[in-house]
């Protein structure tokens, strides 16, 4: 995945874990509706200031947005209950269990990766050929 994916991916994940609406995080971050939308297709790049502001709004540094947006992230969300009780915290600690968050659900993501599948492959009906 390149850099401007995951940073797609980040941003809609991170929005869809607040249980906020593009609306309401381009209104944060002070950018248009339509080139948020176009960021979260990752059909636009953001400029230096554009990420600032994006990070801002969310209260994380540049590198979670990133990290957000990889596929080792999970896919769970946390109860909109939990997001709101985060919100509720002065920004110094909401940011500190956000991190915490993070980081748990990254640790989760690589435990259920070492796991092995419980599903036996299939067996292929074709014979493969020998290598010449």
């Amino acid at each position: 995945m390149n850099a401007q994916n995951a940073l797609a991916r980040g941003i809609q994940r991170l929005r869809q874990e607040r249980g906020w609406t593009q609306a309401q995080l381009a209104e944060a971050a002070d950018l248009s509706l339509q080139f948020l939308a176009a960021l979260e297709q990752g059909a636009k790049t953001p400029s230096i200031e554009t990420l600032d502001a994006l990070c801002g709004a969310f209260r994380i540094q540049t590198s979670s947005l990133f990290a957000a947006g990889e596929e080792t992230t999970p896919k769970a969300v946390p109860s909109r209950d939990l997001l709101r009780a985060i919100a509720a915290l002065p920004a110094e600690r909401e940011k500190d269990v956000v991190e915490i968050v993070h980081i748990v659900s990254r640790l989760l993501a690589k435990e259920r990766a070492r796991r092995p599948s419980r599903v036996a492959p299939k067996a292929s009906s074709k014979r493969s050929k020998p290598p010449r």
